[in-house]
């Protein structure tokens, strides 16, 4: 418990920060939200306003399927990757700004998509990786090891193919001081946003003890200008906004 404790206050705003914090807006600072829609919420106006409202410049969507994608395709975005299902894994990754390369993989299961995009954000290449890997479900899927596997098949891979400006983001389904967030921390070797920053917990949305399930990992060469969590809109989960700045 006391080891729990230690963990979870490494996210206090008094300790010391992991990403260098930026005050000033610049061409080459951007906003990035992402969100578990909860794919039988049903709250498409609400949610579809909140996006307008808060105009971010690249939004990550999970749990997206044919009516949510349905429901916010009259969004601003001019640049989609749509990978809508109805197995609440889907995805959808909008811009609005263009996209150089990007990819729709199946890493370890062959109903669970993740994206990789590369945006070109005034003159700079950022490579954006969005993933929501599949928790244990009782009688269903019992075993941590296909989750716990994307995210170390993920974290190889960054390490192998290293990129300036990589952000990973999405549900992890998992705490940022679990054995495997650490194990994707330390050999991708990119930074988590919150520490010394908040806790920022996003689920349960309906509890008031939160867990951060869902996350915005990023290589040294971003600050961080401001993060938000924004107000659930019918999910269980809450949104996150976070406002970049390219170093």
């Amino acid at each position: 418990m006391i080891i729990q404790i230690q963990r979870i206050l490494g996210f206090a705003i008094d300790f010391k920060r992991h990403v260098k914090q930026v005050n000033e807006t610049t061409d080459h600072s951007f906003t990035i939200l992402i969100f578990n829609v909860y794919q039988y919420n049903e709250k498409y106006e609400e949610v579809a306003k909140m996006l307008e409202e808060k105009d971010a410049d690249v939004v990550l969507l999970v749990e997206v399927d044919q009516k949510w994608q349905d429901a916010l395709e009259h969004l601003p975005y001019p640049h989609i990757v749509d990978v809508a299902k109805d197995n609440t894994y889907g995805m959808l990754l909008l811009s609005k700004f263009p996209y150089s390369d990007f990819e729709i993989r199946y890493i370890v299961e062959k109903d669970v998509p993740s994206v990789m995009a590369k945006i070109d954000i005034n003159g700079s290449l950022i490579r954006i990786y969005g993933i929501h890997p599949k928790p244990p479900v009782p009688g269903e899927n019992e075993s941590s090891y296909p989750k716990d596997l994307e995210v170390t098949l993920l974290a190889r891979e960054i390490s192998k193919e290293p990129h300036p400006h990589t952000i990973v983001a999405g549900d992890l389904n998992d705490v940022p001081w679990s054995q495997n967030s650490k194990f994707f921390i330390k050999h991708s070797e990119l930074k988590d946003p919150r520490i010394g920053r908040g806790l920022f917990g996003t689920f349960p949305s309906y509890f008031p003890i939160k867990i951060p399930l869902d996350h915005v990992f990023c290589s040294s060469d971003f600050g961080v200008i401001d993060i938000q969590k924004l107000p659930s809109s019918g999910s269980d989960h809450h949104p996150l906004l976070i406002r970049f700045a390219i170093l």
